[in-house]
């Protein structure tokens, strides 16, 4: 009975590190591509994208890549003229860090 509960808890944790290994290269992919949508100046995909990998850094529950993540949408606004909404989103995540 315990070699199967060993066997089965083994399983279980192999599997969440393959969930987040691939939460992990999704929050890369859409950050390279907020990073492109932005340099292209195309703010709104950049937003989009960011905003995705904000929810996917939170389901990571990584406290690095929530701020990094918080930090860019800080920029974007920053670029459209919304200050007070850059402002909140970065102080937010230096507190974080």
């Amino acid at each position: 009975m315990l070699v199967v509960l060993m066997a089965v808890s083994t399983m279980v944790f192999a599997h969440s590190d393959a969930d987040k290994e691939v939460l992990e290269n999704s929050f890369r992919q859409l950050t390279k591509q907020a990073t492109t949508a932005k340099q292209a100046g195309n703010y709104g995909l950049s937003y989009t994208r960011l905003d995705s990998a904000l929810s996917v850094a939170k389901e990571l529950n990584n406290d690095e890549l929530i701020a990094f993540a918080q930090t860019e949408l800080g920029v974007i606004f920053m670029y459209q003229g919304n200050y007070s909404d850059a402002l909140k989103l970065m102080l937010s995540a230096v507190l974080i860090q």
